[in-house]
């Protein structure tokens, strides 16, 4: 502050005698001239502030607007990478959301084929079971001659031996055809699929078997049929 004081421009003051009579002239004019002085001395020095204060001003708002904006840009790039990361994060959970949406899908077709196989085969061993049935099963005929017999006896040994050995021959064709087609020992209880043939055992459906044994068809599955 005192330097603008120095670089002021003060024009210099009036010394020189003045007659007697014109003293009161001459010292209003000396007031007038340094109050002029001061005025423009004050008019300088308010002048060289407003400019000072001015230029400290932009430069002041220049650097807070400096910041401002680093800080700004900081923060702006910082909520950049956090929207990225959860874009990412919900396009890989969209993905995922995908896939097991997918594999939901996969899981019901599985199912339903499973149910749909398992009501096939519910139905075949239904109908194997009846039929298994059926067929051991005696005639109406047969039952009536064997209550007759039961009751009555019978006078006829001969043609009851006769009897005996023809129904035993007649039955052993049946007894053969439903033994196991591998080892031919014991009675067939495994029911392939899928050609659906009850030719095996319970011994030999347990051991490892490509084919049927009867018509040479791939096994893909095997079912123990219980005849008892």
């Amino acid at each position: 502050m005192e330097n603008q004081f120095d670089n002021l421009n003060i024009p210099p003051m009036i010394t020189d005698d003045v007659p007697p009579g014109f003293a009161p002239q001459t010292n209003f004019l000396q007031d007038e001239y340094h109050q002029w002085d001061i005025d423009y001395i004050l008019s300088q020095f308010t002048k060289n502030i407003k400019v000072e204060l001015e230029t400290q001003t932009e430069r002041d708002l220049k650097f807070l607007l400096a910041s401002l904006t680093s800080k700004f840009i900081k923060k702006m790039k910082i909520q950049s990478e956090k929207i990225s990361r959860i874009a990412k994060l919900n396009m890989a959970l969209q993905e995922r959301a995908k896939a097991l949406c997918a594999e939901t899908q996969l899981y019901k077709d599985i199912a339903r084929h499973a149910e749909l196989t398992n009501m096939s085969l519910r139905r075949d061993f239904d109908r194997i079971l009846a039929k298994v049935s059926q067929h051991n099963r005696p005639m109406p005929n047969e039952a009536a001659e064997q209550d007759a017999e039961s009751c009555y006896g019978s006078t006829d040994f001969g043609n009851n031996d006769q009897g005996v050995d023809q129904d035993v021959t007649t039955r052993i064709p049946e007894i053969c055809n439903r033994m196991c087609k591998k080892c031919g020992e014991r009675e067939s209880s495994v029911l392939l699929l899928p050609c659906r043939h009850l030719c095996l055992c319970g011994v030999c459906g347990s051991s490892v078997q490509a084919n049927c044994p009867v018509c040479d068809t791939g096994m893909t599955a095997t079912v123990h049929v219980c005849l008892t």
